[in-house]
């Protein structure tokens, strides 16, 4: 008998700390499943055109992410200022930015491919990584795309 009323609290604790946890993982995995779709789409049209994949660099991801929320919270896109300063930790020589909003992560890539300027950066041939940041809300998918090599 001591040994139930020992186990229960943690039992609750437990149970208590799993569905907090599973209550957020769900938009969790799912930004994480478009970050990916948006990748391999980008590597896709890549492969495609004979350049190689571009590798997700997760630090820019995180910036691109924020810069996402940014227009979304203000209702519009816009690229970042100074994209250098964003890329200072790293080692480039070329770099370029796609920033979008709408409804799907398919027909946001549709989009950029369908506009020249957004197209030459998902295929620069001397771009090597990538950081992809994306945010839903109301309704709306808005991403940033930040290539470099």
């Amino acid at each position: 008998m001591v040994r139930a009323t020992r186990i229960a609290p943690v039992l609750a604790v437990s149970l208590v700390v799993t569905l907090a946890f599973v209550g957020t993982a769900p938009e969790a995995g799912a930004r994480t499943l478009r970050r990916t779709h948006m990748l391999q789409l980008i590597n896709a049209a890549r492969e495609d055109r004979g350049r190689v994949d571009l590798r997700l660099n997760r630090k820019l991801s995180w910036y691109a992410k924020r810069h996402s929320r940014r227009m979304a919270e203000k209702g519009y896109i816009f690229h970042t200022r100074s994209l250098s300063s964003r890329l200072s930790n790293v080692s480039w020589s070329v770099a370029g930015e796609n920033v979008g909003a709408g409804g799907s992560v398919d027909t946001l890539f549709q989009a950029f491919m369908a506009s020249d300027p957004h197209r030459r950066n998902i295929l620069l041939g001397s771009y090597r990584h990538v950081g992809v940041g994306m945010v839903r809300r109301d309704g709306y998918l808005w991403v940033t795309m930040v290539f470099y090599g």
